[in-house]
């Protein structure tokens, strides 16, 4: 009887120590069997595994090894995939990972039980997979990085990874789902055509709509892996996201981000675009500026990325810009900051404009005027004269006409200024007749023509005006009025974007004017507009409807490589 007891006694322990879920029994035939204990008797006991439940006696025994929390909740994973419980497994995966197991010994382990996984996933309904969607989202995030299927051994390995990002992108979890596709390595897909078709249709429509989303970055990052995974992915696809991502900074007056993504991306993969979309940038920038901030940002980013502009345009667009801000001080009364933007504008582009320094002079100058000072009056006029201000001269024999003392004179000097402006409006007029810019010598004339005030100088227009009409219906045998007219008019439109209206002139030009001067400026004016206009196509999102563009019945031949480089984008995006 006492050895009985001495028997329980030492047995009360063990069975105590089986208490815990999940340990590893080591049978004295050297097996090991992991489970939970369901139930215990003095001789035996009861383990549910993942293949059923075993009853083990005491004597079978030869020890038992406590395992970590972690390894307790693999077991619980193992009964619940054994009772095609994928929800619940997925759960104890993620409870393991939670218990701080290692993410790979979770890896493998699943990886060892994928044929059981996959079965439990089949059998899951709708409601069921939404529930796990999360779980595996979850358990994929934590126990592998971007690359880890590439050390697989086994293609079973690699399959598992598509059926399990399916799942996911049934889940709507795209975004892991992404992240499993692509992590298959590369030469899965290239010996497994179906799979390389169904990940690369799903990238490519997670590209779309992260691009539509705004989320460009993570975009960009799937293209590229794409191109690493050789699947044939060219530059074209790139310039279409970089010209959609650029447009949408555009549209939010992101500058400074569009200007560095043309600059950077976008340059490495199509130089031509890039500077083309950095001057559309530009010019966008211009027309929209409103004061001296917004003009300090154009200064600023136009010599940040100066290697994008032809040295012309870069002297002649950091000249205009200067300039501004120099006309945008005058007008605050910084006569200082006016000057030195001057002096920078005239160093750029190596043209000086006296009058705009008198400008600075004589603001400078009338601001310590006093209205009431009507000699001072007088000798800003004269000064305004010699600086070549003969309109702020005028306003200033205006008011000094007040004193009877000074009437003749300010009159008289009126009277002179109506005389040079005259002369200078004829002078002008003189300029464009022997340029043969007949068009222009009569705008020119218009002022002088129109004057019902005076006869002063009407003789002379009106003669010149004569000259001009001659000169013109002579050169219409050549180069008809009317198609220099159209050209103009496409210009006008052109430069406002209305680039179908634009085309539809010069269509005109080209048909019935063909063998003008001004045909061969037609057609290039042409091809630069379906340049643009393609561009402008290019950066709508897909999808998004527009205006059907016209379609010019003669269109030139643009052999540029700028051009093959859009053809090839709308070949593309006829593709998709």
């Amino acid at each position: 009887m006492k050895s009985l007891k001495i028997i329980i006694l030492a047995i009360l322990p063990l069975l105590a120590s089986f208490s815990c879920p999940a340990d590893r029994v080591v049978l004295k035939n050297g097996r090991t069997i992991r489970g939970r204990i369901v139930e215990t008797l003095e001789d035996r006991l009861s383990l549910e595994t993942e293949t059923g439940r075993f009853t083990i006696y005491l004597r079978d025994i030869e020890k038992r090894i406590d395992s970590r929390a972690g390894e307790n909740d693999l077991v619980e994973a193992e009964i619940a995939l054994g009772g095609k419980d994928a929800a619940t497994a997925l759960a104890f995966y993620r409870k393991a990972m939670d218990h701080g197991l290692e993410g790979e010994i979770v890896r493998e382990h699943l990886l060892g039980r994928k044929h059981s996984f996959e079965s439990a996933l089949h059998l899951a309904d709708e409601d069921a997979r939404r529930k796990f969607g999360s779980e595996l989202a979850m358990l994929v995030t934590k126990m592998r990085g971007r690359q880890v299927a590439a050390d697989s051994v086994t293609t079973g390995t690699e399959e598992f990874y598509i059926t399990v990002a399916g799942y996911l992108e049934q889940a709507n979890r795209r975004k892991e789902a992404a992240a499993l596709f692509q992590s298959i390595p590369a030469g899965y897909y290239e010996a497994h055509p179906p799979a390389r078709e169904y990940a690369m249709e799903f990238l490519k429509s997670e590209i779309l709509r992260r691009s539509s989303q705004g989320d460009f970055d993570s975009a960009m990052r799937i293209l590229e892996n794409l191109e690493d995974l050789d699947f044939r992915e060219g530059h074209s696809n790139q310039i279409l996201l970089y010209l959609r991502w650029g447009a949408r900074l555009r549209e939010q007056k992101q500058w400074e981000e569009a200007a560095d993504l043309y600059a950077g991306k976008l340059a490495e993969v199509s130089f031509e675009i890039a500077a083309n979309r950095f001057e559309l940038l530009l010019d966008r920038m211009e027309t929209l500026a409103d004061g001296g901030t917004d003009l300090s940002r154009l200064v600023l980013l136009t010599r940040k990325h100066a290697s994008l502009l032809a040295p012309t345009d870069l002297r002649n667009r950091l000249g205009r810009y200067l300039i501004s801000l120099g006309q945008t001080a005058l007008e605050h009364n910084r006569f200082k900051d006016a000057r030195e933007f001057f002096h920078s504008s005239f160093d750029i582009t190596g043209r000086e404009d006296p009058s705009l320094l008198s400008v600075c002079d004589y603001r400078e100058k009338a601001l310590g005027l006093d209205p009431g000072d009507l000699p001072g009056h007088y000798r800003m006029g004269l000064f305004c004269i010699e600086k070549g201000l003969l309109g702020e001269a005028e306003g200033h024999f205006r008011i000094a006409a007040g004193d009877e003392k000074l009437k003749s004179s300010s009159l008289s000097e009126i009277e002179l200024i109506r005389a040079r402006e005259k002369i200078e409006i004829l002078n002008k007029a003189l300029e464009c007749y022997d340029r043969s810019l007949y068009v222009e010598a009569m705008d020119a004339l218009q002022p002088l023509l129109k004057d019902e005030t005076t006869t002063a100088g009407r003789s002379e227009a009106s003669a010149l005006a004569a000259l001009c009409t001659r000169q013109l219906r002579q050169a219409s045998k050549k180069r008809p009025l009317k198609a220099m007219i159209y050209l103009q008019q496409a210009e006008r439109h052109y430069m406002l974007e209305e680039y179908d209206a634009a085309l539809l002139k010069l269509e005109l030009v080209l048909e019935q004017y063909s063998d003008t001067q001004v045909a061969p400026e037609a057609r290039e004016k042409m091809i630069d507009i379906l340049r643009q206009r393609e561009l402008a196509s290019l950066e709508k999102p897909k999808g998004e409807k527009g205006r059907t563009g016209v379609v010019p019945r003669i269109v030139p031949k643009d052999n540029s490589r700028l051009n093959d480089q859009i053809n090839a984008l709308l070949d593309t995006i006829r593709e998709e």
